[in-house]
């Protein structure tokens, strides 16, 4: 599977026999560029995207089921997730892929075939090493989700647009909403470090699974947590910031719009939770 090779299925659970399915490959007109191309050509709806270890190995995967649950229900249209279904037609997937990680997308329609599964797999492309030593850029723009707590994909399409600006060298954009608190970015969350202490919005984000693993990790390291958003004159007082999503982990970032972060470098409590993350990892992964 090369690095932009994207394959897309169809997932018929088969009622009355657990976990039976079957896939149906997507016949693909053009070639999707990425997943959030391919999301554009299906019916909206819900979705939730991981990475793979080690082929066919995850962390989180009850929470990523419980996040489609709860977007539809968010939504209005709730359905019942078919979990070991999903499971059996991922590996089976996964399995018919060379060696390698990959990043995965499931998809439920919540607009035309009221719970119809979509699944989306390419092969992962790490963030490069240097980033994670030196750091990433930053900006801002103003916006928020409308239903902060659900995962849609009718939001892919704004990160999209919002994403076609962004120079070259920019990793993220953090979304600032009307009061001038920073949010969260558009497929991040976004942690700072004032006094040696965490600080990342309590509400109006969607709460991101490795989120919530860079939270135990700081837990463990025993580091003070404020779920309290920071406000965008007030970013001359953060020593550090960071970013989390499933492709990135726990991602340095040392520059936001034109404001350097501390010493422009990573600095020692992000250094510490990298490390940390990576125990907490290891101790959650699962093979599906």
């Amino acid at each position: 599977m090369e690095s932009k090779h994207i394959r897309a299925w169809k997932l018929d659970c088969v009622v009355g026999q657990h976990g039976d399915f079957i896939l149906h490959e997507l016949s693909l007109a053009t070639a999707p560029q990425s997943l959030d191309s391919l999301s554009a050509t299906l019916p909206q709806g819900g979705y939730t995207t991981f990475r793979t270890y080690q082929q066919v190995s995850m962390i989180g995967w009850k929470n990523h089921m419980l996040r489609l649950a709860d977007t539809a229900r968010i939504h209005e249209t709730p359905v019942e997730i078919p979990e070991e279904c999903i499971r059996r037609a991922l590996r089976m997937i996964l399995h018919s892929f060379e060696a390698g990680d990959y990043r995965v997308r499931i998809t439920i329609d919540l607009s035309e075939q009221i719970g119809d599964i979509y699944i989306a797999a390419e092969a992962l492309s790490p963030i490069p090493e240097q980033a994670y030593r030196t750091g990433v850029k930053t900006v801002t723009c103003r916006h928020q989700r409308s239903l902060p707590d659900a995962k849609l994909t009718n939001f892919i399409r704004t990160a999209t647009q919002i994403r076609q600006d962004l120079p070259a060298d920019v990793n993220e954009a953090v979304m600032v909403n009307e009061q001038g608190e920073l949010l969260e970015g558009l497929s991040s969350n976004v942690f700072f470090v004032i006094g040696s202490e965490l600080y990342t919005a309590g509400k109006n984000v969607l709460a991101g699974i490795t989120r919530s693993m860079a939270i135990r990790a700081a837990q463990s390291e025993k580091l003070p947590i404020h779920y309290e958003s920071v406000a965008l004159d007030k970013l001359s007082q953060c020593e550090e910031v960071f970013l989390t999503s499933a492709s990135r982990g726990i991602l340095p970032v040392v520059q936001v719009d034109q404001q350097v972060i501390g010493a422009g470098l990573p600095g020692p409590v992000t250094r510490r939770l990298m490390q940390r993350f990576q125990t907490v990892i290891c101790q959650e992964l699962v093979e599906l």
